[in-house]
């Protein structure tokens, strides 16, 4: 029955259900904040270099930005088009 799923401080109380209810609040749930915020930007960051040919070795910044760099340097897509050994310790 509309408005039996509504909380309990629900003031229109017409809701078919407990989550049309909250949506109605605009009440967001998880952390939208700090954190999430930097790990989106990491993968929207790493996402730009994928849909430019780049493969990056990480999704982290520091990974992408190098790729990012590197190929921009070569001219060429890194991951795709060359790829750079890593120096062998002594």
């Amino acid at each position: 029955m509309i408005g039996d799923n509504c909380t309990s401080s629900c003031k229109t109380r017409d809701h078919n259900s407990w989550g049309e209810c909250m949506q109605s609040k605009s009440i967001q749930f998880g952390n939208k904040t700090g954190s999430h915020r930097k790990w989106q930007n990491e993968l929207d960051l790493y996402a730009k270099a994928r849909s430019q040919g780049i493969q990056p070795d990480g999704t982290t910044t520091q990974a992408v930005r190098q790729a990012l760099d590197v190929s921009d340097k070569a001219g060429a897509a890194y991951g795709t088009d060359f790829a750079q050994a890593t120096p062998m310790g002594d």
